[in-house]
């Protein structure tokens, strides 16, 4: 092994991800490497109750690295990523949801700033989804995630997700934190270190199809956002209101009346499901650790 490459440690995590777990897997495997090499890759699979435990254990009969940590029981990936951080034997280590699929030269330009510069904490990649933008769910969904990725572009605060790689700095996150990705952020930067976005680094992940599936989502997210600020004192950017307005101003559809109306509609799912989110948490006071899957999501397709 070059001693001047960086060994990178991998923690996947899966509940009932049969219609993706290869294609994730195949996709870190087939990373192009040139300043690191992938030591180990974990799997771990909460309350699966698909072919997803049976998919990696085929593949780690090829790929020797792969290992499968099988739990029967869901409860939250915060459970997980707590006993990923005890096991990772790198210094640099990747946490990734099951449902995304990695560009090949993805991990390569999140690992390089990681090396190049001590500060760096945490990189987060461009996240592109594969929805029709022909569709008004899948324009709502492609308008979400390019508001969230030039809003990494132009402030220092990135919102994380879906994947990140980070300095093994932290031992352990609290296990009832709904918003995990956000909490290892804020972790991140409390110890001194940097967050920065990344947008050469690119992985696919496919939003909801439908509009119930949609706000399922988001009134999640946002009830984790606000756990985070109320519990902790972390006020992540999507919270921001006056720079949200400016950015969806920024995007906003000139002469196309379809597209007009859909922009309106996309802001009205997005205000509906935030109203929900602050009804789950300060009503409700409902926990989203172990969430509802959106259905939906799951059926990713890259060419």
């Amino acid at each position: 092994m070059n001693k001047q490459k960086v060994g990178v440690s991998v923690g996947i995590f899966a509940h009932n991800e049969e219609k993706n777990i290869e294609k994730i897997i195949l996709s870190f495997y087939q990373q192009k490497q040139e300043s690191f090499y992938i030591d180990k890759i974990y799997v771990f699979s909460s309350g699966s109750t698909d072919n997803t435990n049976k998919i990696v254990r085929y593949l780690s009969k090829k790929y020797k690295n792969l290992y499968l940590i099988s739990k029967p029981k869901r409860e939250g990936k915060s459970y997980d990523i707590n006993e990923f951080l005890s096991i990772a034997e790198k210094d640099i280590i990747v946490i990734s949801s099951a449902d995304i699929i990695l560009d090949k030269c993805c991990l390569e330009y999140l690992i390089r700033p990681t090396i190049n510069d001590e500060k760096v904490g945490l990189t987060q990649p461009r996240i592109v989804p594969k929805n029709s933008i022909d569709t008004f769910i899948g324009y709502v969904v492609n308008l979400q995630w390019n508001i969230s990725n030039y809003i990494n572009n132009i402030t220092e605060n990135v919102h994380t997700g879906e994947l990140v790689v980070l300095r093994k700095i932290i031992d352990s996150i609290p296990e009832n934190v709904v918003n995990d990705d956000a909490y290892i952020e804020f972790l991140i930067r409390k110890k001194g270190y940097k967050c920065i976005f990344v947008k050469e680094a690119v992985i696919f992940n496919k939003g909801p199809e439908n509009i119930n599936d949609f706000i399922k989502q988001r009134r999640r997210i946002y009830a984790g956002y606000l756990e985070l600020k109320n519990r902790f004192g972390y006020y992540v950017e999507p919270m921001n209101v006056s720079l949200i307005l400016k950015v969806v101003i920024k995007f906003f559809p000139k002469d196309n009346p379809k597209k007009f109306l859909w922009y309106l509609g996309a802001i009205g799912l997005e205000a509906y499901a935030r109203l929900l989110g602050m009804w789950d948490y300060y009503i409700k006071k409902k926990n989203h650790v172990v969430w509802e899957i959106a259905e939906s999501t799951k059926k990713l397709e890259v060419k």
